[in-house]
């Protein structure tokens, strides 16, 4: 169920026509929203262990 998740995450960006900088974002959801960047994908970053 996971591999589904990530295919359609990575098959939004291939539609768009920047998928470099729209990739960057769906990887590294802080730079958007910084306020709870451990609530979207608290296994990206690994800059808080919490």
């Amino acid at each position: 169920e996971n591999r589904e998740e990530s295919k359609k995450e990575y098959a939004v960006v291939e539609d768009l026509p920047d998928g470099t900088m729209t990739h960057e974002s769906v990887q590294e959801p802080t730079q958007q929203e910084p306020q709870t960047p451990t609530v979207r994908k608290s296994s990206r970053v690994r800059k808080e262990p919490e």
